[in-house]
């Protein structure tokens, strides 16, 4: 991805500092970039690990690099336990696995007391949580924003937990549970469910909620089962689902479709052998 001013420190950490981030060029939502950010670094890592080729290596290195320097939250929460996830699932000594494990935590260390963007974000994060717990004015942080948002969620699905209230109501039901207690947000910070699961449930009732478990659950044993990079992608999917309203997007519905049932295939090695024909006697 080409980053609006990416290169212009100042406003990164500014930006970052302020819980916004850096608009990409073609206007993607900036968690949908940090997901696919996410995934073409495991994706590259797997092609390192079946071989080891410059271009793969290039590429991870150039998206990780780039995480860090722009930020992204949502990227650098999944990058770092989803790598761990990959590193221990990886055929090697128990020692080597302890020393990377103490690699990355220095690294993390490092990036967090270091690069200025991943700072400013790590500090306002504090900030945000710290005011989330004492109840302060939740306006202009984003944390506290979606906290509020999925709390309200979660109480209208609670309360119609069976059937929901439908795709065409919910809004109607969030915009009434914002009106009745506004948690001392103005109109335009009042935001709508970001959460997939919660969504799901509030909307169309039990049964999205037993087939999003399923769904995901068959997913995630299949990949442990077959240890392959399909667990870390199932993974982040879920992960990126606690955030976000996913699955009503058509962009990552087509992800999904191609990281779940297309992309796992073309990075399997070979099953079958051809074997040479036995010369005729």
């Amino acid at each position: 991805m080409a980053y609006k001013q990416g290169i212009n420190p100042d406003k990164i950490i500014r930006l970052a500092h302020d819980s916004k981030n850096v608009v990409n060029s073609l206007n993607i939502h900036h968690n949908i970039v940090g997901f696919m950010a996410v995934y073409a670094i495991l994706y590259n890592a797997e092609l390192i690990k079946k071989k080891l080729k410059l271009l793969p290596i290039f590429c991870l290195t150039t998206l990780v690099i780039l995480i860090h320097h722009l930020g992204l939250r949502f990227a650098l929460m999944a990058f770092y336990p989803l790598t761990l996830v990959y590193f221990l699932r990886l055929d090697t000594k128990p020692k080597v696995k302890l020393y990377g494990v103490l690699c990355g935590l220095i690294f993390a260390f490092l990036t967090v007391k270091f690069v200025p963007a991943i700072n400013a974000r790590y500090q306002n994060t504090v900030v945000d949580v710290e005011r989330m717990l004492s109840h302060q004015n939740p306006n202009y942080y984003s944390l506290n924003q979606r906290f509020i948002a999925n709390e309200i969620g979660l109480n209208i699905a609670l309360q119609h937990w069976l059937s929901g209230v439908g795709a065409c109501e919910i809004k109607n039901f969030v915009k009434q549970a914002y009106d009745k207690n506004s948690r001392l947000l103005i109109p335009e910070n009042r935001k709508f469910i970001h959460n997939q699961l919660i969504y799901g449930w509030a909307t169309f009732g039990i049964l999205y909620l037993l087939g999003w478990f399923i769904l995901f659950g068959y997913l995630l044993i299949r990949g442990i089962r077959e240890q392959s990079i399909l667990l870390e992608i199932t993974l982040l999917f879920v992960m990126h689902q606690m955030v976000e309203n996913t699955l009503e997007k058509q962009l990552m519905l087509m992800l999904l479709l191609y990281f779940v049932m297309v992309m796992p295939k073309g990075l399997e090695e070979n099953r079958f052998k051809v074997e040479s024909p036995e010369p005729d006697n």
